[in-house]
This record gives C-alpha cells, structure tokens and sequence, in this order.
C-alpha cells in the first residue's frame, strides 16, 4: 500500500545512504526502528550547505528537509525489505543550522512532515521536535532523526 502510494505520488526512492562514522543508520528493536540523524544528501552530495536565515532560505531548506525523508524510507525499504511493513511515523526530530534570529523552525520541519503524512496518510501523523544548532556535519543546513514503528514479524 505505501510502495504505491509512492509509485502514485511520482516519487522515486534514491540507493541508501551509506554511514559518514561509526554507527548503523537503523537499528530496529521488536517492532521499532530507529533512524540515525539523517543528511539531505543526493547523488552523493549535501543538497544545500550553510545556515538556514542565512546562506539558506527556507523553501531550499524545506527541500533538503524532504530529501532527508526520501533517504530515510530508503534506508527502512533497506532494512525492512519493504515500505509496507511499516506500520506509522512515531517521530522526528529535526536539527537545524540557524542564525541566531531565526525563528521559523517549523515551517521548516513542515516540508518533511507533510512528505510523510503524503506517503503514509494517518499512519503517518507523527510527534516532532526541532532544535536550532550552531553547525552540522559537513556544514549541512539540517539533519533529522526518526521513529518508525514496523509491523511485527
């Protein structure tokens, strides 16, 4: 059902991404995934780099925010073997690299979590965060981390 709701959307997922250190992108625990901080990385390079408010404006950022979805349901179609096993969306958190006088976080987060809710519809209704950072790997504009829960084998 999700795979083709993402076939019926137009989307196509990018290769997973591979870890920049020393940790897995996805570990899952029972019925739980957990998702690394994720990058807007495509074909291999950061979409944007710098700071949101700054170098950044917040559609481009808003882009990078819907890549990292894309990456992050590559990296669950990579350890599940399929999007349909996914039951919902638990949570995200978003890290972004701002300049102290921004303040429009989540209009931000939001490109990434209506992504989701277009891809799952209310399972893909979710908790979130957002925080505001001084930098990020690579200079990145915004990494974001995930919850999912997966139906039980």
């Amino acid at each position: 059902m999700f795979e083709q709701r993402i076939k019926t959307l137009g989307i196509i997922l990018p290769e997973a991404i591979k870890p920049l250190g020393s940790y897995k992108p996805c570990i899952k625990v029972d019925n739980i995934l957990l998702l690394s901080a994720i990058l807007p990385l495509k074909d291999g390079s950061l979409m944007a780099q710098g700071k949101i408010g700054k170098d950044i404006d917040i559609h481009t950022a808003g882009e990078c925010a819907r890549q990292v979805v894309l990456n992050a349901l590559s990296i669950i179609k990579d350890e599940l073997g399929s999007l349909d096993l996914v039951k919902r969306c638990l949570r995200l958190c978003g890290y972004l690299a701002v300049t102290d006088t921004f303040y429009e976080h989540p209009k931000v987060l939001n490109y990434a979590s209506n992504l989701i809710v277009d891809i799952f519809g209310d399972s893909g209704i979710h908790a979130r965060s957002v925080v505001g950072c001084i930098s990020l790997p690579m200079n990145s504009p915004l990494a974001i981390d995930f919850v999912f829960e997966c139906l039980k084998d």
